[in-house]
């Protein structure tokens, strides 16, 4: 794990012109193509064989596409890039891409698709033995989505049984949403952010194991944020339970996306996502570089909006949201406020 140097580490920005700001951990690399201003610059460089890409920030903001990263992705993909979604959405893989088609993207563009849903349930099928997990069948207290979608866990190969809010007979948390908790009749209890931090802090005193399908915070929603399943991770945590995070910045993910792609020089790879917690610091854990989207879940912070899609990413106010939000991270090595070509 890498920590920040006293100084955070510079980067070369070029005007209003909305050129890539490229950053490089102790030393600065000057840009001097005027040509330049987008992920075409960086792919041009024939260093990277696979982009990892973020969804909500990047692709969309979970109503619409960014107009400019439809056509970024299609000529990333022409270039020879293998190009893989990798989301900490609490769903599964299967469909992931098709899903996107609603918002102008082609299936065909994709190569993979690696979710905290599909790293969740393959964990619970298969290889609880790795993460210090009960045996199936086990009963849970599960959290769950409603407006966004309630996820079922029926499925036999998971082996969990949801017991509302019996803390004394579950084995483990699984959290998929913020909306509720799944009851044994299959329905879903609706509670409050507010009520569920609160009854998660009942069960920290029991430690039981905590796995959340969904490790971000919060995530873009039009032009609002909504909370995340890892905002109560975060939470437990903070009261002493013990914790399994399926999703970025975790290792788990990288390993994933490595084997899909069939990648395994994690050098030749590039994450883009909008998230310093998440995106940014866990390619870098990972080894991966790393490209900052802007007008995601910081575009606020950093005065971005569709309409100033030009603009580049501001030096001194990135620097102290790295500070703030991700202090175990280095400056990523480029920004941009929206994907683009």
């Amino acid at each position: 794990m890498r920590s920040v140097e006293s100084g955070l580490p510079g980067f070369v920005l070029h005007g209003a012109s909305g050129r890539l700001t490229t950053i490089r951990s102790r030393r600065l690399v000057c840009m001097a193509s005027s040509t330049r201003q987008g992920l075409e610059e960086v792919l041009s460089s024939g260093k990277y064989e696979g982009i990892l890409l973020d969804q909500f920030g990047v692709l969309h903001d979970g109503r619409t596409a960014y107009v400019e990263a439809i056509n970024c992705v299609r000529l990333a993909q022409e270039t020879g890039a293998k190009v893989a979604i990798v989301s900490n959405t609490s769903r599964r893989s299967a469909g992931c891409a098709a899903k996107l088609e609603k918002y102008g993207y082609e299936e065909s563009w994709f190569d993979a698709a690696v979710t905290s849903g599909e790293l969740a349930f393959e964990v619970l099928s298969s290889r609880r033995h790795e993460f210090g997990l009960p045996e199936s069948p086990s009963k849970i207290i599960h959290t769950n989505w409603i407006e966004r979608g309630t996820i079922s866990v029926d499925d036999p190969r998971l082996g969990v049984l949801p017991v509302g809010e019996d803390i004394d007979s579950a084995d483990f948390i699984l959290c998929h949403g913020t909306e509720g908790i799944s009851l044994p009749d299959g329905t879903v209890k609706p509670a409050s952010l507010d009520y569920l931090v609160a009854f998660l802090k009942k069960c920290s005193a029991r430690k039981l194991p905590l796995v959340c399908a969904n490790p971000d915070i919060v995530t873009v929603d039009g032009d609002e944020l909504i909370t995340m399943p890892g905002f109560l991770s975060k939470s437990y945590k903070d009261f002493g339970g013990p914790v399994i995070n399926l999703g970025k910045p975790e290792e788990i993910v990288y390993e994933k996306a490595c084997s899909l792609l069939g990648i395994q020089d994690r050098t030749r790879l590039l994450a883009i996502g909008d998230s310093l917690e998440h995106d940014i610091l866990g390619a870098q854990r990972a080894g991966v570089d790393a490209l900052m989207i802007g007008g995601g879940i910081f575009a606020t912070e950093l005065s971005i909006s569709p309409d100033q899609a030009s603009k580049s990413v501001d030096e001194d106010v990135l620097k102290k949201l790295v500070s703030k939000h991700a202090p175990e991270c280095e400056m990523p090595t480029y920004a941009l406020p929206y994907l683009r070509w």
